[in-house]
């Protein structure tokens, strides 16, 4: 039997690196203790190491960085079962615009 790929959404762009990386570790090891297959975009190449986001944004800038790594997590969500919304991703534009094309994708809501 094939196990359920959830996105994990929520807010990371101004906050501290070691903050939403633990808050998206955290949410990724309970979905995978239910079973779920966990997409967590922290742990995809551009937020998986420190200096790979600063590096994009001084040579394509960061308005077109920015765009690169949400293009990156639409495609990403795409492929995905099930999206699960994180608190306080309702202020992050990001995280609302994968919310909402989840639902324009026919991916499921995924709640805890």
């Amino acid at each position: 039997m094939r196990r359920v790929n959830v996105y994990i959404s929520g807010p990371i762009s101004g906050l501290r690196r070691e903050d939403y990386m633990f808050r998206f570790a955290d949410v990724s090891g309970m979905l995978e203790r239910r079973g779920y297959r966990a997409v967590n975009p922290t742990r995809l190449w551009p937020c998986r190491w420190g200096w790979v986001y600063p590096l994009m944004e001084r040579v394509v800038g960061g308005k077109t960085a920015y765009r690169c790594v949400l293009a990156y997590d639409l495609w990403k969500l795409w492929h995905c079962d099930g999206i699960f919304v994180m608190c306080g991703s309702e202020r992050s534009r990001g995280a609302r615009l994968e919310r909402r094309k989840a639902r324009e994708w026919g991916i499921d809501a995924v709640e805890m």
